[in-house]
């Protein structure tokens, strides 16, 4: 994403520069981690920013990102494996 299109997106969500583009970069993240299959091991998506962005637009920005996890110890070992600890 462009310097402007970041202006554009944070001009059109009320955002300042560095929100945008903080958010952008969690959503670059969860991209990431939808797309390893963490979701597929118990992960589960919480908090400010899963509100602001899977439920009501306009909520709050949050700078960071929540998760909890099923508990079981086999979702925590096949977590670790996908991000390669």
């Amino acid at each position: 994403m462009t310097t402007a299109e970041l202006h554009r997106v944070a001009e059109k969500e009320g955002l300042r520069f560095d929100q945008a583009e903080k958010d952008y970069v969690i959503l670059w993240l969860l991209s990431g981690l939808v797309n390893s299959g963490m979701k597929d091991h118990g992960w589960v998506f919480k908090g400010g920013t899963c509100l602001r962005h899977c439920y009501y637009r306009g909520y709050r920005f949050s700078e960071d990102i929540d998760f909890s996890c099923r508990d079981s110890g086999d979702n925590l070992d096949a977590s670790l494996h996908l991000l390669d600890m």
